[in-house]
């Protein structure tokens, strides 16, 4: 997390790189730890995103909480399809601005109007190159094209927040689909928020920025914040699983005895399961943050009635500058109640019998 925004002045103006004028409000704040609690629970009925660090390990994780409410576009995507549409008047001033900015070759703009732009990506040849496998043509052409052109020196938080689908790799690899898919289902979601609520929860310590946007005469200035509810129903529905009981160990047999003989050496085994919930889920967001604290949790409400609840122990990857550091995760253990304890839990999950052949 950025602690930057800490420093930042009250007020400021910039331009950028995609030509964007901003107009940044910074109201610093202190303690008021009931405004981030406030936007969690908001998160129940309103689109948005609430990232959260719950722990601090010197020179890895710092406690942090970065969200937002009410964003005024969203980018979704399906295989090579996307659409990029405004939640309120204030999205229609960044489709104004990306209907003008979106370059990349690759990006078919198909339908075209005030509040949407949609179409398709010409995804071409797959290259030769292993290492330029991520650059063929696909949607992360589009997230691309949007992170240059709202990106900016004298800001390093705003941007897109949202999430991805295990089926973008169908963008990088030529593979086959061989289960079916949701005729409703996206493998993208991000938001482009003109807020942004920063809180330091050991310091107390909080920052709201406030973004308003102007594109050749169009201002967000005045434009209400507002957008349509996306709230969560609670409604009665049966569990289910995928897997009778003992095939999935059936499974992971069978990966183990490949593994002796040399035909795999990583495999992800997964299995689809649901048991009906009465909580909410900044519920249990709120609850997993108190009985698990983690470096990496997220609460997001995607819209169409898909909210996101998260918290990982640990980070998979992540860069700086020309840094990229990775740290897969192996296996997960339950945290000890101090340094010491997690010092222990990790040597056992490092001593683990399951990983013996």
């Amino acid at each position: 997390m950025n602690r930057t925004v800490f420093s930042l002045p009250a007020q400021s103006q910039y331009v950028t790189r995609g030509g964007l004028a901003v107009q940044r409000v910074v109201e610093h704040f202190s303690g008021q730890a009931d405004r981030l609690d406030a936007l969690i629970d908001l998160l129940d009925r309103r689109r948005g995103v609430v990232l959260s660090s719950g722990t601090t390990v010197p020179g890895r994780y710092e406690s942090f909480d970065l969200g937002f409410s009410d964003p005024p576009l969203v980018l979704e995507t399906t295989g090579i399809d996307f659409a990029l549409t405004a939640l309120n008047p204030r999205g229609e001033v960044l489709i104004a601005f990306l209907g003008d900015m979106l370059r990349e070759p690759c990006i078919v703009v198909s339908e075209r109007s005030t509040s949407r732009l949609a179409g398709h990506i010409l995804r071409g040849e797959a290259p030769l190159e292993e290492d330029q496998r991520t650059r063929r043509a696909s949607v992360m052409s589009l997230v691309r094209d949007m992170v240059a052109a709202f990106s900016a020196d004298d800001d390093a938080l705003l941007g897109l927040f949202g999430a991805f689908a295990y089926d973008l790799v169908f963008q990088i690899e030529d593979l086959v689909q061989k289960r079916a898919r949701e005729a409703d289902q996206r493998d993208m979601v991000l938001y482009v928020p003109d807020r942004l609520l920063a809180y330091d929860r050991a310091t107390s310590r909080g920052a709201m920025l406030s973004y308003e946007f102007i594109w050749k005469g169009k201002s967000t200035s005045a434009l209400s914040r507002e957008t349509p509810a996306s709230a969560y129903a609670r409604t009665p529905r049966q569990g289910f699983a995928d897997h009778a009981p003992g095939e999935y160990q059936a499974t992971v047999e069978r990966a183990r005895e490949a593994f002796a003989r040399g035909d795999l050496f990583e495999a992800v085994p997964g299995q689809l399961f649901a048991e009906p919930c009465e909580r909410s889920p900044a519920e249990v967001f709120t609850r997993l943050c108190k009985i698990n604290p983690s470096p990496y949790g997220a609460l997001m409400n995607l819209g169409d009635g898909e909210f996101l609840v998260a918290a990982s122990p640990e980070m998979f990857v992540r860069s700086d500058g020309r840094r990229v550091e990775t740290c897969p995760i192996s296996g997960t253990i339950a945290r000890g109640i101090d340094a010491i304890g997690d010092a222990e839990q990790i040597r056992q999950l490092l001593n683990s019998e399951k990983d013996e052949f």
